[in-house]
Formats: C-alpha cells, structure tokens, sequence
C-alpha cells in the first residue's frame, strides 16, 4: 500500500500514471492495483489529472476564447500534458454544457424574482383600491379598468 501511495504522490501531475503503469512498476496485477487505490479513495490517473487540466483549460480559455479544439491541445502539450484533441474536445464540450446549466439556472432565479416582483406590485395596488366602498360590488368594473391602467404605469416607473 505505501509503495502505490508513493508512486501517485510523485508522479507528475499533469500526466498521472496509469493503472497499467503501476502495475508493471510495482510487478502486481492491474486488478491489485485497482483495490489498493480504490481502498486507498484514490481515483484513476485521469480523475486525478481533471482538476488541473480543467484549470489550465480555463486559464487558456480566459486568454483566448476562440481558441480552437487543436490549438487548445497544442497549447496544453506545450505545456507538459499529453493529450489527444478527442480528450479535449470532451473537456470543452463538458465546460459548455456546465455553463449552459449554469446559464439558465440564474435565467430561471430571475424568472422567479420578476414573478415575485410583479406580486407584490399587485398585492400594494390592489390593497389601494381595497379600502374603497363599493370596490368589490357596484365599482368593481370600475376599478378593475383602473387597476390595469395603474399597472402599466407602475411597471414604468418601476423599470426606469
């Protein structure tokens, strides 16, 4: 067990050793060393590599957002990882789709704020008018059309 510790905290983390590799370093089984690691909470060699190549993506991305899938790979294998553009082209995908969620989740949230909003205007509007005589019976068409017209106009002031 402290000899797969020691391999995976040296390794180099851009590229970490494979299962495979372990198993040939260490003269063990490929499955020996998928217990050992999985006993030991530790993820394979490309779970260990997500965080910091998500983060050099990013970085990269940050600098150049039309960055294309192979400059994107080129940039990352100057930088010490090796990786296929197919690798890279599932991280892009997967970073797209997250802020796509992401996006409208907050589109959802404003959803719900303006609905809020727009409920409480009505609650202050209509309870102007409630304590009117008549508001519920003889004037109620009456008040109805002024409601309307109060809104308008509410929402006016209220988005300028």
């Amino acid at each position: 067990m402290k000899d797969i510790l020691e391999l995976i905290k040296k390794e180099d983390r851009k590229n970490p050793l494979t299962d495979e590799e372990i198993s040939k370093i260490l003269g063990i089984t490929r499955g020996e060393v998928i217990k050992l690691r999985d006993s030991l909470n530790i993820g394979d060699s490309r779970e260990r590599r997500k965080e910091i190549l998500e983060s050099e993506m990013k970085r990269v991305l940050e600098s150049s957002p039309h960055i294309s899938e192979r400059e994107m790979t080129k940039r990352l294998n100057e930088i010490g990882f090796d990786i296929s553009r197919n690798i890279v082209s599932r991280y892009i995908k997967n970073m797209q789709e997250q802020i796509l969620f992401y996006q409208q989740e907050n589109e959802n949230i404003n959803t719900e704020l303006n609905k809020n909003e727009k409920e409480q205007s009505n609650t202050v509007i209509n309870s102007a008018f409630s304590g009117l005589i008549g508001a519920y019976g003889s004037l109620k068409s009456k008040v109805e059309l002024n409601l309307e017209n109060v809104k308008v106009e509410y929402f006016v002031v209220v988005q300028a």
